[in-house]
């Protein structure tokens, strides 16, 4: 590879997801622009505004996931040419295309920038949550890293044996949703970042991210999780340590939550059992 070709790939590398992003679907509309100054020799105009955005949406979806973009972005580079071309067809005024864009902002912002995606746990997976806390040998203190719209949370306020039920999150309308459902349920979410929490206060905490921040939040984990406590990582584990228990959910996405546990010197126990929930 030529000292050029290998500058070029660092840079690539070194730019932002939103960027390199940003660049394809500029990219894609470039190449659709210059194939519409040829098209007239061989199709008649006019063309359907319908097909122009299914080209750009699934061009841009292709090379991003060619370019191996986390899988979340394939689905905004879909997304994003054809929420543009519903507002056009509408007419849309630009305004409220430019607060739809900034309200899908406040809600998506950690994946653009932690490059964690909002994930929202499901019922079964909430269950099997109040389940785990009911092996723990103490009282339960409860904490979601990265609460979404605070399910879990709510879920967790009313299992019998957790007496304090917390999560943190920062994309600004998800932390207000959540605020707003888990204050009837006597629980609390806080606009902080997962890595601002000090896990020596909770013997139960929980995390459903991306692999992206897995290798730091190890890290986090072991250093601060309490003694005999328990953290569950829903489908993406920790990328060093084996998981003490592997729970499959009988879920329609078959979910997986790794279960690490630690005895009472903070060691974390071997791996024992996967089974079937």
């Amino acid at each position: 590879m030529s000292a050029s070709a290998g500058g070029s790939e660092n840079f690539w590398g070194a730019l932002p997801d939103l960027a390199r992003a940003l660049a394809i679907q500029a990219g894609v509309l470039a190449g659709l622009w210059l194939v519409a100054q040829q098209l007239p020799r061989w199709v008649a105009p006019p063309y359907p505004l319908w097909a122009w955005v299914t080209a750009q949406a699934v061009l841009a979806a292709g090379v991003t996931l060619l370019l191996r973009l986390p899988r979340w972005w394939v689905w905004i580079q879909l997304l994003l040419p054809v929420v543009l071309g519903v507002a056009v067809w509408l007419q849309l005024p630009l305004w409220a295309v430019l607060m739809s864009l900034v309200v899908l902002w406040l809600l998506f912002r950690n994946a653009l920038s932690e490059q964690v995606p909002l994930y929202l746990s499901n019922a079964t997976t909430r269950k099997a949550l109040c389940a785990a806390a009911k092996t723990l040998p103490q009282p339960v203190r409860f904490m979601d890293l990265g609460c979404g719209l605070g399910d879990a949370v709510v879920s967790m306020a009313r299992c019998p044996k957790v007496v304090q039920s917390s999560g943190v999150e920062t994309a600004p309308l998800s932390l207000w949703i959540a605020r707003w459902r888990t204050r009837r349920a006597g629980a609390q979410v806080v606009g902080l970042s997962l890595w601002q929490v000090e896990l020596q206060r909770y013997n139960l905490v929980y995390a459903f991210l991306s692999p992206v921040p897995m290798a730091r939040l190890q890290e986090k984990v072991l250093q601060q999780m309490p003694p005999h406590s328990l953290f569950i990582a829903n489908s993406f584990p920790l990328p060093d340590v084996a998981a003490t228990e592997i729970w499959q959910l009988n879920d329609r996405r078959g979910t997986y939550l790794y279960l690490y546990r630690f005895d009472g010197q903070r060691r974390l126990l071997p791996p024992e059992v996967c089974h079937e929930s």
